[in-house]
Order: C-alpha cells, then structure tokens, then sequence
C-alpha cells in the first residue's frame, strides 16, 4: 500500500509587508480588523500569515476585552470605543471606532 501524498500548506503572504507597513499603530483600525475576529479575538499567525515579532506587536497593541471588562466595570479603565465593525453585547455601551470618530 503506498503512502498518502503529503500536501504542505501554501504559505500565507504577509498582509503587513504587502501594505509596506513598518509599525503597527493602534490608530489603524483598518489595518487592525484584518486581525480581529468578530468575537473581539486576535485571529492566529496561521490565519493572518504574519511572522512571530508581528504577531507580538499586534497582541500588544489589541487588547482582549476579556481582560478588560472587570477593570472597566469596577470604574478603573474607560473603553472609549471597539475595533469590531458593529458594537459588542458584552460592551453595549461603547462605541464602535467608527462611531468614536477615529479613522
């Protein structure tokens, strides 16, 4: 009996250096969706194709809300506003980055 041909995956192209972007900036709520699913999670360097530093950085600059909700709820942090397309029902109260203004 042969063997099963083993397929390797195709390697994913980086989103990042295809933009010719350097630094990843919290203010790039376009750039940063790419990373989000529409739970609010960061989406694994497997699905976006990015390298291990990028993903760092983009796990720096996203923040789960997971983590945040008890300090926002007990007054200590103020969410100004969610980087998913439509508003949270966990966070009904908080703009989404549109509504907020930012670009």
């Amino acid at each position: 009996m042969a063997k099963p041909v083993v397929r390797k995956p195709k390697k994913k192209s980086n989103p990042l250096s295809a933009a010719g972007v350097t630094t990843i900036d919290y203010k790039d709520t376009a750039l940063l969706r790419k990373f989000i699913s529409d739970r609010g999670k960061i989406r694994a360097r497997r699905v976006t194709g990015v390298s291990v530093q990028e993903q760092r950085q983009i796990a720096a600059v996203v923040t789960n809300v997971v983590n945040v909700l008890p300090h926002a709820q007990s007054g200590r942090v103020r969410i100004l506003a969610v980087a998913s397309p439509q508003r949270l029902k966990s966070l009904p109260d908080v703009p989404t980055m549109a509504e907020a203004g930012f670009p």
